[in-house]
């Protein structure tokens, strides 16, 4: 049976979990500098999917538009929903969620003394459609190496410093090299 997303308004159904990766980094609290760091997660994203490979993609599921029509609607879209909010009206997309103007701005005193100029920045939120709210359940979360240590390690292996194995080790979290803020790089040693 298929699984649907919680607050589901589409009848797109989710045939599998997917898996996404993150590593960790140990980060000190913005709000306050004297406590310890702590273990945070990063995503590790897969690349950037532009919108002709979305295109592409919308056809491999049966699309009876053409890839040309699809970035035409796709961008029509965009220049539509931007005209709208330049107007002074929220755009909501189905599930896909809801766009809105946010503002940056100075305070003043008082109503009077406060003009249009306070208002210094001006940017668009997205609130999540009911189809992309609680992904939770959608997804796996592995654990693996740093951007930096993956790249460190490669390079590592093309440099004959470490083996085929050690890097796999390292790459499924089996062992681990530790690289400094200088950039130094310690021996591969075994995860206890």
């Amino acid at each position: 049976m298929p699984k649907y997303a919680k607050n589901k308004r589409s009848a797109i159904a989710l045939q599998s979990v997917e898996e996404v990766n993150y590593s960790l980094s140990m980060r000190k609290n913005p709000m306050n500098e004297n406590d310890p760091k702590k273990a945070y997660a990063k995503l590790q994203y897969e690349g950037l999917v532009k919108l002709e490979q979305l295109a592409t993609h919308i056809l491999d599921h049966g699309s009876p538009y053409t890839r040309d029509m699809i970035v035409g609607i796709a961008t029509a879209l965009v220049d539509c929903t931007r005209e709208y909010l330049t107007r002074g009206f929220k755009v909501q997309l189905g599930d896909l969620g809801t766009f809105r103007l946010a503002i940056a701005q100075r305070a003043a005193k008082t109503k009077q003394a406060y003009s249009a100029n306070n208002i210094t920045d001006a940017w668009v939120e997205y609130e999540p459609g009911g189809y992309f709210v609680d992904l939770r359940d959608e997804i796996n979360f592995t654990e693996v190496p740093t951007r930096l240590v993956q790249n460190v390690a490669a390079k590592l292996v093309k440099e004959g410093t470490i083996t085929q194995e050690q890097w796999q080790a390292i790459m499924d979290g089996e062992a681990t090299i530790e690289i400094d803020e200088g950039g130094n790089v310690t021996p591969v040693t075994p995860e206890p």
